[in-house]
């Protein structure tokens, strides 16, 4: 069967035995009904044991952050369906396929439904910059946006309130491997101010245990006006910089003649903290915003100084998300059962 680059980024990795983290996840903030969603399908394949598959559903109420809703559903991986040749993948009450999601959650409060469709995109960005780096164990996590800036329709049934999806800008990815990193941080916004094209994705991560210029990698990849920037080589894993925290990120980096400052704000009272699984069975605890905020300086060597030559200001629909070993004391998580 003939797949698109993009499918190929998106096909399962399940193994036959662990240890094996994998997601996929979905991502869109609708400011014009001030909503959010944050949709993941997972697998935990610990070793020696059958592995079990999840979904998890987080949707934002951006008005009334007290509405914020976290659910999930979780089966032995025996009662999941994972394709292997095609992106396919069914548990519990959703499915998530190559270009949409759909679902009923019934046995739920309140239940929920949902279908979301988007044309694939045409082309993937690989974090890693060769696709040999997503075989083996050098990295002990693979991320790729198989379907990056993508546009998508669709409906969603939530509280007994019915939302209309048409043309918002949305975001897929897909994560594998055989751990969890130790802390990261990541984002993703596509919606800026005026009338300028921009998009922006990157993460900063730590793992344990390997070489020193691999061990905390430091990736972005940033589009101004058409033109694109990955800044994802080798050389750029420890050049590029990242400071982050619950609520802020700064970050920096360069390619060429560019060089890019950012700058992420989050509001607290926006965070949903819920925790994972790791395939060794620790725990990791994940904080994440949908409505932050990101503020691009883009300077340009003109003789010796650098030059602020641009400074986008994203709009508030960016995703934050802030991820560690140890819980945070003053976010509770928000998790409903099963937990896994």
């Amino acid at each position: 069967m003939l797949l698109s680059s993009t499918e190929y980024w998106n096909l399962p990795r399940v193994p036959e035995v662990g240890p094996h983290v994998e997601t996929y996840a979905l991502r869109f903030t609708d400011l014009k009904q001030n909503i959010a969603m944050a949709y993941r399908q997972s697998v935990v394949l610990k070793t020696g044991e059958s592995g079990v598959a999840a979904l998890a559903i987080s949707l934002y109420d951006l008005k009334n952050p007290e509405n914020n809703l976290v659910m999930r559903d979780q089966v032995p991986l025996s009662e999941a369906r994972i394709e292997k040749d095609i992106f396919y993948f069914a548990v519990g009450g959703g499915e998530f396929y190559q270009n949409g999601s759909h679902g009923l959650l019934v046995n739920t409060s309140p239940e929920l439904e949902w279908q979301l469709r988007w044309e694939p995109s045409r082309y993937s960005f690989r974090y890693l910059p060769l696709p040999a780096l997503y075989k083996g164990s050098l990295f002990p996590t693979k991320l790729v946006s198989a379907n990056p800036d993508i546009q998508l329709t669709g409906w969603l049934n939530w509280q007994g309130r019915h939302y209309d999806f048409n043309q918002v800008t949305a975001h897929q990815y897909h994560l594998w491997g055989q751990t969890y990193p130790q802390t990261w941080t990541w984002g993703q916004v596509s919606q800026f101010d005026g009338k300028v094209v921009a998009s922006f994705e990157g993460a900063a991560a730590e793992f344990p245990g390997n070489a020193s210029w691999t061990r905390t990698p430091k990736i972005f990849r940033i589009v101004v006006g058409g033109h694109e920037y990955r800044l994802n080589r080798p050389w750029h894993w420890n050049s590029n910089r990242s400071a982050s925290h619950v609520n802020r990120w700064h970050f920096e980096g360069r390619q060429g003649r560019r060089r890019f400052v950012g700058d992420v704000f989050v509001e607290p009272d926006s965070i949903v903290g819920t925790s994972l699984l790791n395939a060794d069975g620790t725990p990791r605890y994940r904080y994440r915003s949908e409505t932050a905020r990101l503020r691009l300086q883009v300077y340009e060597r003109r003789g010796r100084p650098w030059q602020l030559v641009q400074e986008l200001n994203s709009l508030p629909a960016m995703a934050y998300e802030f991820g560690r070993s140890e819980p945070l004391a003053h976010i509770p998580l928000r998790v409903a059962e099963p937990s896994g």
